[in-house]
């Protein structure tokens, strides 16, 4: 097995917000993956990203056999506590928190906020799950530790665009349970050059947590949502418009490993950008990108 990982800043940024990491223990421990998109908007969380990517790591590595769940729920705690200790607001740690673990034959995947989570079989199917909120506000997984600002997204979340207007804690302690997130399942053939939509729902977790079977599983890919923000342009320089690139027609060729040995996203990572660059594609918002080959 190997695990590696690999971030790149957006074109519209000045500070990348995104951060992965990958571990390969030589103790009993399997490989792991922990990603974090720090919110655009709020200060800091560039290194509010990494605080909860190295808090999740530190549970990972002392007790790898810890529910998924409060894992994410455990590292928002021990970030914000972190944070504070820095001198930073609360609003640093805003940020997602997506986790790849192997447990013996079970691959445990998991994503607090929004992300996608993909994985190829050794037959060359490749299945990708991309988890957005409609409301374009992620919950993410500090808010369970601030109350008023759960309460907060829940009513915005139930309000027409533009009206928002938060209600106090008190009233709404419990509303955080009801914001949704939509979740699309995309499948493609080894034939296929690009994904196909299968199937797309709802739900109301905190924490969604994916569990297959690690022996029937070549890689499990983790990626940011800056995976979403690829566009070409086309026009001249006074009319330029951008035209989205959706995932699911390239998320092959970009997942597409075929050195698993050392840094092997990086090398994918590098030389998907440079064919985009040749096509004038780009991607605006930061881009993560965390896998683990789990052969041999």
């Amino acid at each position: 097995m190997n695990a590696d990982s690999t971030f790149v800043i957006g074109s519209t940024h000045a500070v990348c917000q995104d951060y992965v990491v990958a571990g390969n223990p030589k103790s009993a421990q399997a490989p792991y993956v922990i990603l974090s998109d720090g919110c655009s908007s709020s200060l800091d969380t560039d290194i509010g990203a990494r605080l909860l990517v190295k808090s999740a790591e530190r549970i990972l590595i002392t007790a790898p056999d810890t529910d998924t769940r409060l894992v994410h729920a455990s590292a928002a705690a021990e970030a914000l506590k972190l944070a504070t200790l820095l001198g930073l607001i609360s609003q640093a740690v805003d940020a997602t928190l997506l986790t790849a673990q192997v447990r013996e034959h079970e691959l445990v995947l998991a994503c607090s906020g929004d992300g996608v989570i993909a994985i190829q079989d050794w037959s060359g199917v490749l299945e990708a799950y991309s988890i957005a909120y409609p409301s374009g506000y992620p919950r993410y997984p500090t808010y369970s530790q601030q109350p008023d600002r759960l309460a907060a997204l829940s009513v915005y979340e139930e309000r027409p665009a533009g009206s928002f207007s938060a209600a106090p804690a008190s009233q709404q302690q419990d509303s955080g349970a009801s914001i949704q997130k939509e979740i699309k399942y995309y499948r493609g053939q080894p034939s296929q050059p690009g994904l196909e939509l299968v199937d797309s729902f709802t739900s109301t977790e905190e924490t969604e947590v994916f569990t297959f079977n690690a022996r029937s599983t070549q890689f499990a890919s983790l990626l940011s949502d800056g995976i979403h923000s690829f566009c070409s342009t086309h026009g001249t320089e006074s009319t330029k418009r951008a035209q989205p690139i959706l995932f699911p027609s390239f998320a092959r060729e970009l997942l597409s490993f075929k050195n698993t040995l050392g840094a092997f996203t990086g090398r994918r990572l590098r030389r998907f950008l440079k064919d985009c660059r040749e096509r004038g594609w780009q991607h605006t918002d930061d881009l993560a990108l965390g896998a683990i080959y789990l052969g041999d």
